[in-house]
Formats: structure tokens, C-alpha cells, sequence
């Protein structure tokens, strides 16, 4: 049942909730109001005038740790996209200091891959679920990677591109790989 009302729309859910605290409301003033007024006769207001500020106050409670939950959880997907954005944007500038083709193959990778975060991947998280075009994203990426030996100049770009995709790698849950030397031997499917 709690996942039937988490999948509401958020409209829905609302006007739902809030519906449902002042529809409970009235229900219990109205159906307590002839047992209240017979046991306290014309005090009967200031027992109405409590219970109203009782329900009134858990209201606003439960309102605002959910208004707390919800920008505490917006906050949170809000800082991890940016992490991941800027963590991306430093690969793609790092991949310049490598010789071509893997140039080439890691920009286009980063590219592909942020591609389907923003075209796949959020709508698909919008509806509760992941995209698997953004987890083929994410493996090529990977594998673009993994086969490298860096030499040279382009070592200490590597190292760093390296330490970025673990980034974006913990950002999605996916195990990490070696910033020094070659990676083709952590690879996994």
C-alpha cells in the first residue's frame, strides 16, 4: 500500500494528504461534537479550540519533515549531478594530453555517456527505474579505459582521468579501476 501512494503524482499526493488531514478533521469534530457538548456544555469550544490546535500542530510536523525530507533528497541528486558534471568535464580536458586514437575514443566515450545520463538516464529515473542505455554508456566508457598503458607525457592525465571516472564510476555503483599503469586487468563485465 506505501508503495501505491509513493507512486502517486506528486499533484496527487498532495492534494491527497492534505485532503486527507482536514477531511479527518472535520470527521472527528463533527462526530464528537454532540458527545463533547453533552460532558461539557458551553465549554465545549475551548475543548474544540484544543483539539483543532492538537490536529493542526502534527500537521505541520509531519508537513514540514516531509517539505525537509524532499529538499534534503533534491539537495542531495542536485550536488551528485553536479559532482558527476564537473567530473566529466575534467576528463574530457584531460584526454587532450592523449595520443590518438584513444583521444578520440575517451571523448567520444564522455560524450556518449553524458548524453545518455541527461536523454535516457533522468527519464527513466523519473519513473523509478535506471536506463541500460546509460549502463552500456558507462561500460564503454570503461573499456575505452581499461585498455590504455599510459607512457610519457600523458601519464599524469591518464592517472587524474582515471581518478575522475572512479567518480563517476562510486557516483553509479560501479567498481573501480587502477589510476596508476593499466587498467585491463581490473576490467569487469
Amino acid at each position: 500500500m506505501a508503495t501505491r501512494i509513493l507512486d502517486l503524482p506528486l499533484g496527487l499526493f498532495g492534494i491527497l494528504f492534505i485532503g486527507g488531514f482536514v477531511a479527518l478533521s472535520l470527521g472527528l469534530a463533527l462526530a464528537l461534537r454532540p458527545f463533547v457538548q453533552r460532558r461539557f456544555g458551553d465549554e465545549h469550544n475551548a475543548v474544540f479550540d484544543t483539539g483543532f490546535s492538537a490536529v493542526g500542530t502534527m500537521y505541520a510536523i509531519v508537513a514540514g519533515l516531509l517539505v525537509f525530507g524532499v529538499y534534503s533528497t533534491f539537495d542531495d541528486a542536485s550536488k551528485a549531478s553536479a559532482d558527476e558534471a564537473s567530473n566529466l568535464v575534467l576528463m574530457y580536458h584531460q584526454t587532450g594530453a592523449f595520443p590518438q586514437p584513444e583521444r578520440d575514443q575517451a571523448r567520444q566515450a564522455i560524450v556518449s555517456y553524458t548524453r545518455s545520463v541527461i536523454e535516457d538516464d533522468w527519464p527513466a529515473l523519473a519513473d523509478g527505474n535506471g536506463s541500460p542505455k546509460t549502463d552500456q554508456a558507462l561500460n564503454r566508457m570503461f573499456a575505452v579505459w581499461a585498455p590504455m598503458d599510459p607512457s610519457g607525457q600523458w601519464s599524469d592525465q591518464y592517472s587524474a582521468s582515471v581518478d575522475q571516472l572512479n567518480t563517476v564510476l562510486t557516483t553509479a555503483g560501479r567498481p573501480l579501476i587502477p589510476s596508476t599503469g593499466s587498467c585491463s586487468s581490473s576490467v569487469h563485465s
